[in-house]
């Protein structure tokens, strides 16, 4: 079972460096990319599907408030790095209405999404789906991406079976793709943001949909798929914006303390800046 956020905790945080964090102020958004692209070399496979993590983009941070030595090294550094900070689900958050619905893809009836409401919050840009002849399963529901990871040494965990058939049709399950890390791993407390992005042009044609459904799959199974794109930008909030907690690495060089202010004087003046409290100590 995937472990949703809870509200022990109101923040997150995000080691990384100083060049990264100029791309979230100025362009207030937080970059998703695929899990193949993440240092945790298992979490890209499953039992039957060898390149899974191509359509599974996340974006990685730990609810652990105390900074950690391991995390200023391995994603952020000590001479250039920070820790972001901000409140959980931070994203904006878009009304789509059925009118918009039925332009994108017909008179499709959307019941079960819309539970008789005339619109829907959606994360994912609708419009952008559609321009890229792309799919998310999270465009049209109103689950919670974020994720606490499990750590497991159980290998049907880690790599799980996710291609089931039976003699009338094949059907895809990647609801344990990155939500599971080896022990080893532990020490970063991770949460997890995380969608899921495949190659696939819904039309009204129910029918159409379907015979692209399957052709998607064979060539999953068969490791030709294609990802339709390398990264996913979400808009960080107004609101959760101005909360931002930035954290300076512990041995931020000079150079580098004038370019976190300068930074933040002309993008986000509302951030509240910390110095590490291990600072002088590593």
């Amino acid at each position: 079972m995937i472990n949703k956020a809870n509200e022990k905790n109101d923040y997150l945080y995000h080691y990384t460096s100083l060049e990264n964090l100029a791309l979230i102020l100025k362009n207030r958004t937080i970059r998703f990319s695929p899990l193949s692209k993440v240092d945790d070399l298992q979490e890209s496979r499953s039992k039957d599907l060898k390149n899974i993590g191509r359509f599974v983009f996340v974006s990685c941070w730990t609810d652990e408030n105390k900074e950690s030595i391991p995390m200023w090294k391995m994603y952020g550094s000590m001479e250039s790095g920070v820790r972001v900070g901000l409140p959980k689900n931070p994203f904006v958050r878009q009304k789509t209405t059925k009118s918009d619905l039925e332009k994108i893809f017909g008179h499709i009836q959307f019941k079960n999404e819309l539970d008789g409401e005339e619109s829907i919050d959606t994360l994912i840009n609708m419009a952008y789906l559609v321009e890229n002849s792309i799919y998310s399963p999270e465009m049209l529901h109103k689950k919670d991406i974020l994720n606490r990871i499990n750590y497991t040494d159980k290998i049907n965990l880690l790599e799980p079976k996710t291609v089931f058939s039976d003699c009338e049709r094949t059907l895809l399950d990647f609801e344990e793709i990155g939500i599971y890390k080896n022990m080893y791993w532990e020490f970063q407390k991770e949460w997890r943001y995380l969608i899921h992005i495949y190659p696939l042009k819904l039309t009204s044609d129910a029918e159409l949909n379907y015979k692209r459904l399957y052709e998607v799959i064979d060539k999953l199974k068969r490791d030709e798929l294609i990802s339709p794109i390398d990264h996913y930008d979400f808009e960080i909030s107004p609101e959760a914006y101005k909360k931002m907690i930035i954290t300076k690495s512990p041995r931020l060089s000079p150079g580098n303390e004038i370019l976190l202010s300068s930074l933040v004087d002309k993008y986000n003046s509302d951030a509240f800046v910390a110095e590490s409290v291990l600072k002088g100590m590593v």
